[in-house]
């Protein structure tokens, strides 16, 4: 092995290494924050590996109201979504893959379009849409919310609650917020790095 390729291997899994850590180091802090005791909140510096652990705070923000009910919320809400999902879409996955008809390219092309453009970029036509039928000024803020409060999802339900509480009930939210993709990805990676082209 050459010189040249041992210092591109070193520089890759440094940089590996750096973007790693970059994304990994708040996700730490958070969990161990979640799982600290209240009177250590703020204490500055944080120490990297806690010598005392606490579920006082992960138990309170649990049994906070609203909460198990939004995550039930959220449960359903995927799983409805998953089955809508397939059943509409593995038929037409199938009739698309399998079967010549007329429209059968344009279809393709325009279910493909919906992901060429990022979400924000509706936001404009939107925005005309609601000066022309003229809600500009009106604000459905309060209306959506009285409609919603039974039935929030977890998401909704932790940035409603939890901005005025305290920091460490933030950080309980966030944790158990994150939770659920890292366990994902952590039974999902070897699956994700086969669709990625990876061994």
């Amino acid at each position: 092995m050459t010189a040249r390729l041992i210092f591109d291997r070193i520089l890759v899994y440094g940089v590996a290494l750096i973007l790693a850590l970059w994304v990994l180091a708040p996700l730490y802090l958070i969990t161990i924050a979640a799982f600290s005791p209240q009177a250590t909140a703020y204490d500055f510096p944080k120490q990297l590996l806690p010598t005392t652990l606490s579920a006082e705070t992960m138990q309170f923000f649990l049994n906070s109201r609203g909460v198990v009910p939004s995550i039930i919320n959220s449960l359903v809400v995927a799983l409805l979504t998953i089955l809508i999902a397939l059943t509409l879409g593995t038929p037409a996955g199938y009739a698309l893959a399998r079967f010549r008809f007329r429209g059968r390219d344009a279809f393709s092309v325009l279910v493909l379009t919906t992901r060429m453009f990022p979400v924000a970029i509706l936001s404009i036509p939107l925005a005309v849409a609601f000066l022309r039928i003229g809600l500009y000024s009106w604000n459905e803020v309060f209306a959506a919310t009285i409609l919603t409060l039974r039935e929030r999802t977890f998401p909704a339900q932790v940035l409603t609650a939890l901005d005025q509480s305290l920091i460490t009930f933030k950080f309980a939210g966030g944790f158990v917020m994150a939770a659920p993709a890292i366990v994902f990805i952590f039974f999902m990676r070897r699956y994700l790095l086969n669709l990625w082209g990876g061994r």
